[in-house]
């Protein structure tokens, strides 16, 4: 599996143009022949890059952040997964699950990779340690499997939405007084997927499954760090000491190295959902 990304920026805030706006364009190739899925036969997909083989547009959106970035609307073509249901630390892992939940990503076709969809999301950031974030996405981005470069944008009744609401606590903890707060989040997030979806289980008189108008489910995800390595001590830099090479961690300035954990759950009804419930750890 391969995957080729590009990407750009425009902070028309610091090019003086517009204060608080900014601008996001990427696209991407995915390659590698066939996937592996097909043959190991994986829920969801053995690696978080893969996908069919093809050039497209991914992401392309306006932000305007307002009240010192305070509140920010975003709108245009987004994958919910950037913003939604993210665990810092879980994103460490190419495991699938460990991105964006199976009870999210095997039980509705929304906006995720590879294909993102057209949405709108407004965070609210009152406080430096609270955050609320709430989102409306196309329902199917995918077009039922047509929109295989992602130029092909269309809404319909039929498809549905998909409307998510997520708040976020960051409880600061530290073990003493002399020492930082060790970053971390507490986050609660809901969604509503509005497309009319099929019984899993039951069927009518005639053997056709039974209709279900909506489909819903909730989630959590908690990311805590328990330990930061001080500058120039720490496993990592005793071996590139002992190595004589340079020590990775200096130049990733906002990304402290130690010690984290992270936990996700959610769930969502059985009798329209493939997976029922989540944990991962």
């Amino acid at each position: 599996l391969g995957t080729l990304d590009l990407a750009l920026t425009l902070d028309l805030d610091k090019a003086r143009l517009i204060p608080g706006g900014k601008f996001f364009v990427s696209g991407n190739n995915t390659h590698g022949g066939e996937l592996p899925t097909k043959y190991i036969g994986d829920l969801q997909t053995v690696d978080n890059i893969e996908a069919p083989d093809a050039m497209r547009l991914y992401e392309w959106w306006y932000e305007q952040n307002f009240f010192k970035e305070k509140l920010s609307i975003l709108a245009g073509v987004q994958g919910l997964d950037n913003e939604f249901a993210v665990s810092r630390y879980g994103c460490l892992f190419i495991h699938s699950s460990f991105g964006t939940p199976p009870d999210l990503t095997a039980n509705v076709p929304t906006s995720l990779f590879p294909n993102a969809g057209l949405g709108t999301r407004v965070k609210i950031k009152p406080h430096e340690q609270v955050e609320f974030l709430a989102g409306i996405y196309d329902g199917d981005p995918t077009d039922n499997g047509k929109n295989r470069h992602g130029v092909r944008y269309r809404l319909s009744g039929h498809q549905g939405l998909m409307i998510i609401l997520e708040g976020a606590y960051d409880p600061k903890i530290q073990w003493n007084n002399t020492m930082e707060p060790l970053p971390g989040s507490v986050k609660f997030g809901s969604w509503l997927h509005t497309q009319n979806v099929d019984d899993v289980l039951s069927t009518d008189e005639t053997g056709n499954p039974l209709r279900h108008r909506n489909d819903y489910g909730f989630y959590g995800v908690i990311d805590q760090m328990l330990f930061r390595e001080k500058e120039g001590q720490g496993p990592a830099a005793f071996f590139c000491q002992l190595l004589k090479i340079r020590n990775p961690s200096r130049e990733e300035e906002g990304e402290p190295r130690g010690l984290g954990v992270f936990f996700q759950f959610g769930g969502a009804p059985d009798d329209r959902n493939t997976v029922d419930y989540y944990f991962g750890a």
